[in-house]
């Protein structure tokens, strides 16, 4: 019988086709694990199994690693002590910086090595690892910390402890020695050895001791501190009544509020010690006796002496800026009497003298000095305003428009070329808003102002407006009693609002417009005295 012909079996094609999945899977695993490694290599990432102490930075790009060896190098507490004061600092602070860039570079190419090197293949391991496509474990690589002896930093923190730590040998007598007196019993002093602490710093082995786990504990060095020996054993009966009079020195601590800079000027024991005149006499009335003689001492101030100083001082400034001679004087003697350590006084400026340039006119002259044009015609009343070049002009003091003490912690900042008004308090930006200066026909004056005046509504009469929350600053005119000063929105019958669009583009008629709300929150902030800088 003739046979049928034969039919596939149906197993067999599900079986090539399951083979044909198996491999393109394969082939794909392959491909992705080929794109994994090519992404891996290329990248900036660090390979696995790679750390620097006790910082594990396999898969960690540089700046992120970077940052966390900074982090962990920096939470290293170290310890300085001596008897029962000690100091925690950070690593940084004695000098020991760690070149955390450096350090993950060097992290960088070691994992990878070379592929063409005998390390081929745990390099390959490492970038397999670092994908995370195929679980790898892999060799640890330790790289060491790579680091710097900053011998500045240390010395600075050195001497700052230092200060704490040092204790003058105290003479038995009445010595004026670099102005200062002992008024104690013979003692020994004591210093801390700087040289000796900076050596031990520097010869340790930071990357050991910082680096690794085991030393997570904080390190604790103890301070070299050197005795120093008095010169004098014993006259404590002369030093009872003269230690008081050069104990510490005094600061004068100058504000110029037109400037907004702070000065100090520390007055010494030294420079005290040419202040005072003192005589110290010994007497005995029986030569016989083992008595110890009786000593008196008289001192007093010379006031003279005392404002040449003052005349010495001011003299640094280089400028016609100065403190008032009779009022530091007397400041000074006062403060040192009682052995006040602090005084305060404001910086003062005197007049100044312009020589007239080609082009100038009196108004640009008072534009550029900042001072509204009137105050300039007051001061330079035989000036007319056509000026010749060479001419001599007389710049008033701005002290003038500063008739009140200044307040130091505060400041406002006005910007006619920004339309921008910046209220600074303790030196930080506090508020920083729109604002609106003076048309050029009524224009506002550059110059340092300063609050005088509050009122909750001010009426200008010239151009009939009523303005809210109104801080007078200056007077245009030095004689007449209106003021340019800050506002809200203003009205011509308190009810139609002006001005609400115009913020950031000159409006006013010399005064400085806000929005009504930041116009109260400035009166409300800023006393009288509160000084403001108005800039072109």
């Amino acid at each position: 019988m003739p046979g049928h012909p034969s039919r596939p079996r149906r197993g067999a094609g599900a079986a090539v086709r399951a083979i044909l999945l198996f491999w393109l899977l394969i082939i794909l695993l392959a491909a992705g694990i080929v794109f994994g490694l090519a992404a891996v290599r290329q990248s900036d990432r660090i390979l696995a199994g790679v750390q620097s102490g006790s910082s594990a930075l396999g898969g960690l790009q540089v700046d992120v690693a970077a940052a966390l060896l900074q982090s962990n190098w920096q939470s290293h507490k170290i310890i300085l002590a001596t008897g029962e004061q000690s100091w925690t600092l950070s690593p940084s602070q004695v000098g020991v910086v760690l070149d955390a860039d450096a350090t993950v570079q060097e992290a960088y190419r070691r994992g990878r090595g070379t592929l063409t090197t005998d390390n081929a293949l745990s390099t390959a391991q490492r970038l397999l690892a670092t994908t995370g496509l195929v679980p790898l474990a892999v060799d640890p690589i330790q790289v060491e910390p790579i680091w710097h002896f900053d011998r500045d930093a240390a010395a600075e923190t050195l001497r700052k402890l230092s200060g704490q730590l040092e204790i003058l040998p105290q003479d038995a007598g009445v010595q004026v020695i670099d102005g200062r007196v002992t008024a104690t019993p013979a003692s020994v002093g004591q210093a801390l050895d700087i040289a000796a602490m900076l050596a031990t710093l520097e010869q340790q082995p930071w990357q050991t001791t910082l680096a690794h786990p085991s030393s997570s504990a904080a390190l604790r060095f103890t301070l070299p501190i050197v005795q120093r020996p008095p010169a004098i054993t014993d006259v404590s009966a002369v030093v009872n009544q003269v230690a008081p009079l050069l104990a510490s020195p005094i600061r004068l601590q100058l504000y110029d509020a037109i400037r907004d800079e702070h000065t100090t000027w520390t007055v010494s024991p030294v420079d005290m010690g040419q202040w005072l005149s003192f005589q110290i006499t010994n007497t005995q009335t029986n030569t016989a006796t083992l008595n110890a003689p009786a000593r008196e001492i008289t001192w007093s101030v010379n006031e003279t002496q005392v404002a040449e100083f003052v005349a010495a001082r001011n003299a640094t400034f280089g400028d016609e800026r100065y403190v008032a001679s009779a009022q530091a004087t007397k400041a000074l003697i006062e403060a040192f009497k009682s052995r006040q350590p602090e005084i305060r006084l404001e910086v003062s400026h005197g007049e100044r003298v312009h020589v007239v340039k080609s082009g100038e006119t009196l108004s640009s002259i008072a534009y550029d000095y900042g001072m509204p044009y009137p105050w300039l015609l007051k001061a330079n009343p035989k000036i007319s305003d056509t000026l010749f070049v060479g001419d001599k002009i007389t710049i008033p003091s701005p002290d003038a428009l500063l008739p009140l003490p200044a307040v130091e912690n505060k400041r406002i900042k006005v910007s006619l070329k920004g339309q921008r008004v910046q209220a600074f308090e303790n030196g930080q930006l506090k508020w920083d808003w729109k604002a609106s200066t003076g048309i050029a026909s009524s224009p506002t004056s550059p110059g340092v102002f300063q609050v005088q005046t509050h009122e909750q509504m001010a009426y200008a009469g010239v151009w009939n407006l009523y303005m809210p929350w109104f801080m007078g600053i200056y007077r245009p005119v030095p004689d007449q009693d209106f003021m340019n000063g800050f506002h809200g929105f203003p009205s011509r019958d308190q009810r139609q609002i002006l001005w609400t669009s115009n913020l950031g583009h000159q409006v006013t008629y010399g005064c400085i417009l806000v929005s009504t709300d930041n116009a109260k929150l400035l009166y409300d902030w800023a006393e009288a005295g509160v000084v403001v800088e108005i800039t072109p």
